[in-house]
């Protein structure tokens, strides 16, 4: 009975965690030579979380308290541009955007 009511909590913790664990989402709104990535978690602005930026160099950003991170092409040619986001469980989001050249 003692095994059961173990197996039992530790069964319960694991859901509990996978829970807790609510998945990232990203959004990105482009104009011109500039992206806005919106990072959320349960519809809410996500705070704080490293958004890998790919395009001329690599660089990491982390989001504003209001989830978000803006980006600007300064190169004097359009770029696609490479934007990622790691989630809890170690995947990854990764989406690309076409980003004009400053005029």
């Amino acid at each position: 009975m003692k095994t059961i009511t173990t197996i039992a909590a530790i069964s319960a913790l694991g859901l509990a965690s996978q829970v807790m664990a609510a998945p990232l989402h990203m959004s990105i709104y482009t104009q011109g030579n500039q992206a806005e990535v919106i990072v959320t978690e349960d519809g809410q602005p996500a705070a704080g979380v490293p958004v890998t930026v790919e395009g001329l160099n690599t660089q990491v950003l982390k989001t504003s308290e209001h989830g978000n991170v803006i980006v600007s092409n300064f190169d004097d040619n359009a770029r696609t541009y490479t934007f990622s986001v790691e989630q809890q469980d170690g995947s990854v989001i990764e989406t690309k955007r076409f980003l004009s050249r400053q005029h």
